[in-house]
């Protein structure tokens, strides 16, 4: 071997020769192995830097100084190797090496390896490697990267450790903490909170059973007093549950391939107005959407919905039944610790189940499709104020063995009067108020309607009330079938139906003629209308009812006039509604002022219509009496005209 002494450095190695490296500003020409062949001249080379090398460059044939770059092992950083490149291997970074890039181990980085990107180990990040990435490899097999800016290490063995490796995004620090998994999976978070959550894959079932546990697929164990926060992320928590599902092969059988909450919502606690103070709530499931972020942008096409549920049916098969959401009440409560139930609402279904030999009372039930009271139970007294359904659908509302149910107002639609349209200095304008409006189909081709009905009740033989200060029906057809309606202003506007069946008369006998005389005594008038609603250039014929009072008061409606009512302004307390925000801070009810019409304590009916249709009966009975003696008059006329015949005949004779 021949040698070229230096005062520093390393050693480089070609075939049989050893060449020491030479010290920064040093030449040293002596004779040595200066090609691939054995010695063949002498080297003559200078350095720049401490720590520069010598290389063998198979290009140039020649020995080169390596400062900027290295590259050390056959072909290593062979080809374009870009500024600051290392490649030590066989191979290693041959090809296109880009800036700063790390290359070591037999063809570790070989083409195109990425400015800033590190493989090490064979075959670790061989083709391509992504710029910004590292590979470490150990596998022995072919590791690439597949995107920038990301580690790849391999092999990582599984195993339980009571450490867990954590990075930190803003120092870049990888540091270690206690893990929170024990060695079969058990999870315990009361000591530190939960951030960026995205997906728990191939689980079946998460549940927090009494105990405080969380169950994932059967294992147990969470003591759940810490936070899950998503800061940041648009998508929040995730579902996916997208695989076919095998179904319980049993009857009646109940499946949650969603999410399944069951809550205990019990205390031994003594809650009452007191201590705590104020209204105190508890809710199943809490959701609270704000917009603060301080964007005060144009944001038009945002469109914002609290809560998104969509089910698409694609199979094609029959869907038996959906319901969106299904809100269910069983309450099996009593009145105890001398308090009430006030509210009960927003419900598909309400079930009061009053246990035997106790009692229920409710104040408003609000909001309910569906309404029903068991009759399976004994002794039970059940009293409800106010009931306010959206869809009617009441079923099995009965009392069991000795029960007493008592319901003071049962409305199947009920606004309520927590609409306030006062005005104060101001004006408001209702054009058009609907109690209940059925508009119109936008398209009517092919319809066929039977029978359109508005309103429609089927059962109860109680007053039907239409309590408007003015009831109009503008679209009542005529017909020659029916008998005539009457509107009692005497008994709060009443609709009648004039009937003539016996089934309704009692004592009946024939007309006195005397009564029916009695018509000869009225006074027919010419008159115009005092009515709001009447032509003021339009004259009429009639009949005053109080004058027709005095001759026949049988022909005469009596009721009460305008003047006989007086509006009386009312307080009335009124529960919240169960969504009010008004209820977090405490308040149950608040104070409305209602004004409502009532009649005075001394009014009495007077004449305020006239029975026009009855008048003809009583001329029945004139026209009969005089058909009569006209007829009796044209007997008697016949028999003159007779006489005066034959005094003709007479007459004629004579005076022959």
């Amino acid at each position: 071997m021949s040698y070229i002494d230096a005062n520093y450095g390393g050693k480089i190695k070609n075939n049989t020769s050893t060449i020491k490296f030479f010290n920064y500003g040093t030449q040293i020409p002596k004779q040595g192995a200066t090609g691939p062949q054995g010695a063949t001249g002498f080297i003559g080379a200078s350095g720049t830097c401490y720590g520069d090398y010598l290389y063998w460059n198979n290009n140039t044939s020649s020995w080169k100084v390596g400062s900027n770059n290295i590259n050390i092992g056959c072909d290593a950083g062979q080809i374009n190797q870009a500024s600051y490149g290392i490649a030590l291997g066989y191979h290693a970074g041959q090809y296109k090496q880009e800036t700063r890039a790390i290359a070591i181990g037999y063809f570790a980085g070989q083409t195109n390896q990425g400015e800033n990107a590190i493989a090490i180990g064979v075959l670790a990040g061989q083709n391509y490697q992504n710029p910004r990435s590292i590979i470490l490899n150990a596998t022995g097999s072919l590791l690439n990267s597949d995107g920038s800016d990301r580690t790849f290490v391999a092999p990582i063995r599984s195993s339980y450790n009571n450490t867990l490796v954590q990075y930190n995004t803003t120092t870049n620090e990888i540091t270690t903490n206690v893990n929170p998994f024990d060695s079969i999976g058990n999870l315990d978070l009361s000591y530190k909170n939960i951030y960026k959550v995205s997906t728990i894959n191939n689980t079946d079932n998460i549940i927090i059973d009494p105990s405080d546990n969380l169950i994932i697929n059967g294992t147990t164990n969470l003591n759940p007093t810490s936070n899950i926060l998503i800061a940041g992320n648009p998508y929040g928590l995730s579902l996916i549950n997208n695989n076919s599902k095998i179904y319980p092969n049993s009857a009646s059988f109940l499946a949650f391939p969603g999410y399944y909450t069951s809550l205990e919502l019990g205390t031994n606690q003594t809650i009452n107005p007191i201590s705590p103070s104020g209204f105190n709530l508890v809710y199943g499931d809490y959701r609270n959407y704000t917009k603060s972020a301080g964007n005060i942008s144009d944001i038009e096409s945002l469109f914002f919905t609290g809560l998104q549920q969509g089910f698409a049916w694609t199979d094609l098969n029959t869907c038996k039944q959906y319901v969106g959401i299904n809100n269910n009440f069983n309450y099996l409560g009593i009145d105890a610790n001398g308090r009430s139930s006030s509210f009960f609402g927003n419900l598909n279904n309400c079930v009061l189940n009053c246990p035997s030999n106790y009692s229920q009372t409710i104040t408003n039930i609000t909001n309910v499709d569906s309404f029903s009271i068991p009759t399976n139970n004994i002794n039970t007294n059940t009293n409800i104020s106010n009931i306010n359904l959206v869809y009617p659908a009441c079923s099995n509302i009965g009392s069991g063995i000795n029960s007493i149910i008592n319901i003071n107002n049962f409305a199947f639609f009920n606004t309520s009067s927590n609409f306030n349209l006062t005005g104060f200095a101001s004006t408001i304008r209702i054009n058009n108020m609907y109690g209940l409006l059925l508009p119109a189909p936008t398209s009517v081709v092919g319809l066929i309607v039977n029978n359109n009905w508005g309103i429609r009740q089927e059962w109860s033989s109680a007053n039907n009330w239409f309590a408007g200060i003015s009831n109009q029906f503008p679209n009542i057809t005529t017909t020659a079938s029916a008998a005539n309606a009457f509107l009692d202003s005497a008994n709060s506007n009443r609709l009648f139906r004039s009937t003539s069946s016996i089934v309704y008369k009692t004592n009946i006998e024939t007309l006195n003629s005397e009564y029916a005389d009695r018509i000869f005594k009225l006074r027919p008038i010419w008159y115009r209308s005092k009515c709001i609603d009447d032509r003021k250039d339009w004259s009429w014929y009639g009949l005053i009812a109080e004058e027709v009072a005095e001759i026949e008061p049988r022909l005469v409606h009596y009721g009460y006039q305008e003047d006989a009512y007086e509006i009386i302004e009312e307080e009335e307390e009124v529960e919240l509604d169960i969504n009010d925000e008004r209820r977090e801070q405490g308040q149950k009810i608040e104070i409305i002022k209602k004004q409502n019409k009532k009649l005075k304590k001394d009014a009495i009916k007077v004449p305020n219509g006239v029975a026009y249709e009855r008048i003809s009966v009583l001329l029945i009975d004139v026209i009969k009496r005089q058909e009569k003696r006209i007829k009796e008059l044209e007997s008697k006329v016949e028999k003159i005209n007779e006489l005066e015949n034959k005094i003709e005949e007479l007459f004629s004779l004579l005076m022959k």
